[in-house]
């Protein structure tokens, strides 16, 4: 990855990952080239939120469609709420307040693209920016399978 590009994913970073993180450390991201293998792991960490006890079905449908549509370049999931919507059949609304939940819960973060590290539970209203929905610990849990 170039480092202009890496600039703006400021939650890729050079520190150790937490547990309760949304951060990805840099030198373990080089090391998942295989997106089956970040997919496999992403799919682990969704397995363990499952049986989380604030967490309607929607939020977990919509948990889901995050990571599943996870990029490997960002480690995020930039869709906008109208096309998860489109995938589940639901209100960009609805969306919004999984979503809403979904980060209440502590379960991902929204991440607001650029030089100026800038992190949030809900989008600002009628501003236009370009996020990205983070999984919190997914970088904790690729070190975590690195080492196993």
């Amino acid at each position: 990855m170039k480092g202009k590009k890496l600039n703006k994913y400021w939650w890729i970073t050079t520190a150790h990952t937490e547990i309760n993180s949304p951060f990805i450390n840099y030198a373990t991201s080089l090391r998942y080239k295989n997106f089956n293998k970040l997919k496999a792991v992403v799919w682990k960490l969704y397995r363990t939120k499952l049986d989380h006890k604030k967490v309607s079905a929607r939020d977990k449908l919509v948990f889901w469609v995050i990571c599943e549509r996870l990029k490997g370049i960002s480690f995020s999931c930039w869709d906008s709420y109208t096309y998860i919507g489109k995938v589940l059949s639901l209100n960009r609304k609805t969306v919004a307040k999984a979503v809403d939940n979904l980060s209440d819960q502590g379960l991902i973060m929204i991440a607001v693209e650029g030089e100026k590290p800038t992190a949030m539970k809900t989008l600002p209203k009628q501003q236009r920016v370009k996020k990205h929905i983070l999984i919190v610990g997914l970088g904790h849990s690729l070190a975590r399978e690195l080492e196993d």
